[in-house]
């Protein structure tokens, strides 16, 4: 079902520059809509066995769509330690959001955004994980 949402998040015609934040929001979204089934996918890998390592070479599987949209946004797959790198760094920065997304210390800040949504972009805007994608941004 993740697989599912951030292909279609993938497929929505918008900047490549977008296509990570898009694909952020839709984990959010998952997240968010999906909490049990969310909290029991990752619960079973905090053992550090139990995400099985075919999910980095899965064609579809949610890491390798993050992986391949930021090749896609500039990431150079010539340089698979820094791609690598980029990835785990928007997904460790994606799933604390969606652990906190929800909090009502947040609040204030979407209703000053206009959505959550609104704070969701902002958020992955202010990461900066498309300049991450980048060659020579760090």
């Amino acid at each position: 079902m993740l697989n599912t949402s951030l292909a279609a998040a993938r497929a929505e015609h918008a900047s490549d520059d977008d296509s990570l934040t898009r694909l952020g929001v839709a984990y959010l979204t998952f997240a968010r809509d999906n909490p049990a089934l969310y909290r029991l996918m990752y619960e079973g890998c905090r053992d550090g066995e139990g995400l099985p390592r075919s999910a980095y070479a899965l064609e579809g599987s949610a890491y390798r769509q993050l992986r391949d949209a930021m090749v896609v946004a500039g990431g150079q797959p010539a340089d698979p330690i820094e791609l690598e790198l980029a990835a785990v760094a928007a997904w460790s920065a994606t799933h604390g959001l969606a652990e906190i997304a929800g909090l009502s210390l947040l609040a204030p800040l979407k209703a000053r955004l206009g959505s959550e949504e609104a704070l969701l972009r902002a958020v992955f805007g202010q990461l900066g994980m498309c300049a991450q994608a980048r060659p020579g941004s760090r």
